[in-house]
């Protein structure tokens, strides 16, 4: 979590409502389901409304970053298209190089 996020989630006199993401499809699935579940225990011992989502455990996962930009100061660093290549140019590099299975 950024400090701003941390500072706001630290100071917030009121309840927030927190989705935390954790888990996925990578191989550190469980480091990350741990963190994650630490994460929630401590926000969640602030008395804030969380909730987990395994995004390995969802069809389609949506979201707007609206709230973060308004409440925490948040501004994206990456674009939509920047992302899709981060997320892509792994696989089409196994691809090119004859090894389609993921982490090879």
């Amino acid at each position: 979590m950024s400090s701003i996020a941390t500072d706001c989630v630290r100071t917030s006199d009121r309840k927030l409502s927190i989705v935390v993401l954790s888990g996925g499809w990578s191989a550190e699935r469980e480091v990350s389901l741990a963190s994650g579940r630490a994460v929630i225990d401590a926000l969640r011992s602030r008395g804030h409304d969380v909730r987990e989502v395994d995004p390995a455990e969802i069809d389609v996962l949506t979201g707007c970053p609206d709230k973060a930009e308004r409440v925490l100061g948040w501004r994206r660093s990456t674009s939509f298209a920047q992302l899709v290549e981060m997320m892509v140019r792994p696989d089409c590099d196994r691809a090119a190089k004859g090894c389609l299975h993921p982490a090879s």
